[in-house]
């Protein structure tokens, strides 16, 4: 398995990235990822390489977020060997809204923290006042279900 930034963008014509699709094609790996996973240049350059005879039970998933510049890939293996319902359990796939957040940072009340005279209770008052206000503004985008 190869993975990562590699900064060769799979989407656009290139010789370089003919030269290494040629080399990884003879080096028996296949990509699973074939598209855009850096938005801000429209580029493929996250990607997944496998060496496998098979591609049951393995799932590529590009995570479209804003937290970063690129969209995280993930790779999905499932035990193909157990017969059991392994799969994992569904998790939600959850978004802050920054604006709302910093809507919210910005108006409220903070005086309270000026009545702590250690430090570290006012450090706690203010981390967990944060993560509160953060809490609030999540929304949930979708479901990852068991595929």
């Amino acid at each position: 398995m190869l993975l990562g930034d590699l900064n060769i963008d799979l989407i656009k014509f290139s010789k370089i990235r003919e030269e290494y699709l040629l080399t990884m094609a003879q080096s028996g790996f296949s990509s699973l990822i074939n598209t855009v996973t850096r938005p801000t240049s429209n580029t493929c350059i996250d990607y997944i390489f496998i060496k496998t005879k098979s591609h049951a039970n393995i799932v590529p998933i590009i995570v479209l977020s804003n937290i970063t510049d690129h969209y995280p890939t993930i790779l999905s293996i499932g035990n193909i060997l157990d017969k059991r319902n392994n799969m994992p359990k569904p998790f939600k796939i959850l978004k802050t809204d920054n604006q709302k957040l910093s809507n919210s940072i910005e108006n409220h009340n903070w005086s309270e923290i000026l009545k702590f005279t250690d430090v570290n209770k006012a450090t706690q008052y203010f981390t967990s006042t944060l993560y509160n206000l953060k809490n609030q503004k999540i929304e949930t985008m979708g479901h990852y279900r068991d595929y």
